[in-house]
């Protein structure tokens, strides 16, 4: 008995220490990872790429080597393979060459590589074969196309060959005084040093990184001709130098109108400023706090083959025929996105202005994600920078636009529904359905989803109502021009004009709202367009006033806001309070009207409050943000008063208008 006994103490304390040290393979969310990095600097005779300037003369030598760096990523049946090259651009055929290179050793995916290029500009050429390419890049060359997508596959397999068990921490850093907007210095951005990196489960060593920035690599200029990676080469060679000599992996972003800045750190030495500036984006990584970043949930990849615009090349006042600028850039191409449980990756195949970059990150948060975006990735359109800088010929960033003035909301258009396709678990967009209720007779709204989700639900609650609102609102301008026919014309000429000229100021998550209440209600677009053009076509006269201190009781802040309106229109009769709730926006109050998506007064989560007084200014204009979405920005994005300054600044405005901002949370308030 005893011997029996015994035997099953063994085998039980076997099992338990079996248990204990059971393989990180046996648990179904360990997240394995495989690094490599591999030299691609091409033969001394190639030409840089960059630069037209340098008109595909040959290299000089090698200031610092040239990289392409892997990371794979396996969890379960899944594998994601990041390389990062240093390259000015990766296009089709290059991206076609490495994926069947690849393939000849180990089954891949399509929408399992993503494949970017840091974008320096002092990286190897002749490896494009399309007119533009050569231009700035020289002529193509067969041997070095097949060195650099051999070394770029070679990464690639190194990467998916070497795993071990990881864990993920993440970290970002305020890098707004390193960072300057070539295109125009006043457009805010929150310009971030972003990091994922993984440290081994075994003796918890760092692994791997990625690091995620916005800036072009240009502090070498065009005279360079040696090869090099600018300053992200600089970056990941020092954060590969630290005690781990983990592969780091630079993913440039939304950097077409970025550039990085020095300030008085700056010397005349190119070379000496790109090692500083790299070395001190190193340095604030390696100060920064990291903290634990789950990676469990599902996991999905997506790549998307996407018809594009028409071409449409400006050569100074000549207009090339989409005909023929179609032979010069792709009609279609890859966009992609990959889920990590909470963490989405778009990675997209351009140069992407800052602010559209960060509107494509916003349409990822309103879908509950952590979005990072990788520019300069699996293929090249050139520039996608705001509508509103489209005709500005004195702006390179515009010459080198080539899809026409929407490109800008083609592109979130596009990612939004990628962005849709990968939340799986999520519901339609149509299915939060809001609430309803009724004050003393005045509407009160509860919204909540992404703006579409909102503008949707609002519309759909308040159908009747939103109709016969703004039937009543043209019927009484009918009225006052008793011509028929033609003041029905003149009425929408003016609303219509008005609106051509606000629209290239209008943010797409703004259209977005707009358009859901236009289907949400069963009303034509065109009907909602012209109702948010009024409030710059006819201004109004309004009272404000903000409280406190000695003025209150008990020193509270008081902020109170009329609305003069006209009666006669009775758009009083329409009054609503909504209360909106987007992931990665402020939730607010919008103290307005249905069937209107601006904001006329209302009040956030912080405190912040807004209102305004109709004005006259001799520079009057309708090429600015409307004033009611200028408002709404203020709501949705400023935690206090310095922030909502900073947004009514720095933002091209359409006319004469006094605003009142409170900071409750502050007991202050200021008027512009």
């Amino acid at each position: 008995m005893r011997k029996v006994l015994f035997s099953l103490f063994l085998g039980v304390a076997l099992l338990v220490a079996g248990w204990a040290g059971a393989d990180p393979a046996e648990t179904e969310n360990t997240v394995w990872l495989g690094s490599a990095k591999v030299e691609i600097t091409p033969p001394a005779v190639t030409p840089l790429a960059g630069f037209g300037k340098r008109r595909g003369k040959p290299s000089a030598g090698v200031h610092d080597p040239l990289y392409a760096r892997a990371l794979a990523l396996t969890r379960g049946e899944k594998k994601i393979v990041f390389v990062s090259v240093d390259l000015v651009l990766i296009d089709e055929k290059l991206r076609d060459a490495v994926l069947k290179k690849i393939r000849r050793t180990s089954p891949l995916e399509n929408d399992s590589l993503v494949l970017f290029a840091t974008h320096t500009h002092s990286g190897a050429g002749a490896t494009g074969g399309r007119f533009w390419e050569r231009f700035i890049m020289g002529k193509f060359r067969r041997p070095v196309f097949e060195k650099i997508t051999s070394g770029i596959a070679q990464a690639a397999l190194e990467a998916l060959t070497k795993k071990i068990p990881v864990e993920a921490e993440h970290a970002q850093m305020p890098i707004e005084e390193w960072i300057e907007n070539r295109m125009d210095e006043k457009l805010p951005g929150a310009h971030r040093l972003r990091v994922l990196r993984f440290r081994s489960l075994e003796d918890k060593k760092i692994s791997g990184q990625l690091v995620f920035m916005a800036a072009h690599p240009t502090m070498l200029p065009a005279s360079n001709y040696a090869f090099s990676a600018d300053f992200p080469g600089v970056l990941t060679g020092e954060l590969e130098a630290g005690k781990d000599g983990a592969v780091a992996l630079f993913a440039n972003g939304a950097s077409a109108d970025l550039r990085p800045r020095l300030g008085d750190s700056g010397t005349e030495d190119r070379f000496k400023n790109m090692e500083t500036y790299g070395k001190l984006m190193a340095g604030k990584i390696a100060a920064a706090h990291f903290e634990p970043l789950d990676l469990s949930g599902p996991w999905e990849t997506r790549i998307e083959r996407v018809k594009l615009p028409r071409v449409k090349i400006r050569a100074g006042f000549l207009k090339i025929p989409s005909l023929v600028g179609g032979r010069f850039f792709p009609g279609s191409t890859w966009f992609q996105a990959l889920r990590l449980g909470n963490t989405l990756i778009l990675a997209l195949p351009a140069e992407i202005a800052s602010e559209t970059g960060s509107d494509i990150q916003d349409l990822a948060r309103a879908h509950a994600f952590n979005p990072f975006l990788i520019g300069y990735a699996n293929d090249y359109i050139a520039y996608v920078i705001p509508r509103r800088y489209y005709k500005d010929k004195s702006q390179y960033e515009s010459q080198a636009s080539f899809y026409g003035p929407k490109m800008d909301w083609f592109l979130q258009e596009k990612s939004l529904g990628l962005i849709r396709a990968i939340e799986k678990e999520a519901p339609p967009a149509t299915e939060k359905p809001g609430q309803l209720s009724y004050q003393d007779g005045l509407a009160v709204l509860k919204l909540e989803g992404d703006a579409y989700q909102v503008g949707f639900h609002e519309g759909r609650l308040l159908k009747n109502e939103i109709r016969a609102g703004i039937d009543s609102i043209f019927r009484y301008f009918k009225r006052e021009l008793p011509v028929p026919v033609l003041n029905t014309l003149l009425i929408h000429f003016s609303l219509d004009r008005a609106w051509r000229k606000m629209e290239p100021y209008v943010s797409y998550e703004e259209y977005l709202q707009m358009k859901g209440i236009s289907e949400g209600a069963g009303i034509s677009f065109k009907k909602i367009r012209r109702l948010h053009a009024m409030p710059e076509v006819y201004p109004t006269w309004c009272t404000n006033g903000a409280y406190w201190g000695k003025a209150t009781q008990g020193g509270r802040l008081v902020a109170i806001r009329n609305l003069d309106w006209n009666r006669k229109i009775k758009v009083h009769e329409r009054a609503a309070v909504k209360w909106i709730e987007t992931p990665g926006r402020r939730a607010y109050a919008n103290i307005g009207y249905y069937g209107f998506t601006g904001v006329l007064s209302g009040l956030n989560e912080n405190g912040v409050s807004v209102g305004q007084i109709g004005a006259v200014s001799k520079d009057e204009t309708m090429k600015g943000v409307p004033m009611p979405f200028l408002l709404k920005r203020v709501l949705s994005r400023a935690g206090n008063l310095e922030e909502a300054g900073a947004l009514l600044m720095n933002l091209k405005r359409t006319r004469g208008y006094n605003y009142l901002i409170t900071d409750a949370a502050n007991q202050t308030a200021r008027i512009f």
